[in-house]
């Protein structure tokens, strides 16, 4: 199933980078997806810092979307405006879009396998936040709004075997 992968980009961009590869190593190995994260690739011949040439990413993707059978969106680090972006232009297409979570809690996973619409996202993104910093939750300080860091951090460091790279929490 051809999958146009959505996560985000923008701000802590090591961590977000590692984070799009475990979600790719996710779709490839869990949900038998063929898996295209095109923020992951223009970023590295485009200045995402740059106004034209971040545009130009986001809107040169879009004909991607039409090949796709779907446009999955990652949660655990938040949605940016390009994620808002590509989620418009995968409602104009008529694009199947699904929700999903790296965390391996089946509450969480259901819960966000309801989701259908990037603004219930953002709330629900909010209220996991608020519950978070309400229980002084250490993994909000990465930024990350689920502890999926630390239940994925075999795939992670197969990741950084595979690259080469050590990734900090």
């Amino acid at each position: 199933m051809r999958t146009i992968l959505e996560s985000p980009f923008a701000g802590d961009i090591k961590r977000n980078i590692m984070y799009a590869q475990l979600a790719t190593n996710i779709s490839l190995t869990e949900h038998g997806e063929s898996p295209l994260a095109l923020h992951t690739i223009y970023t590295q011949c485009l200045d995402d810092s740059d106004k034209e040439h971040r545009e130009m990413g986001i809107t040169r993707s879009f004909p991607w979307y039409e090949a796709a059978n779907k446009v999955v969106y990652m949660l655990d680090r938040g949605i940016t405006a390009g994620m808002y972006d590509g989620f418009s232009e995968a409602k104009r297409q008529n694009k199947k879009v699904i929700f999903r979570t790296a965390s391996t809690n089946d509450s969480l996973r259901l819960k966000v396998n309801l989701i259908t619409d990037i603004e219930v996202a953002s709330r629900f993104i909010e209220d996991l936040k608020q519950r978070a910093i309400d229980i002084n939750e250490s993994f909000l300080e990465n930024g990350d709004i689920t502890p999926y860091f630390s239940e994925r951090i075999d795939k992670i460091r197969f990741i950084e075997n595979i690259k080469g790279t050590k990734f900090t929490s």
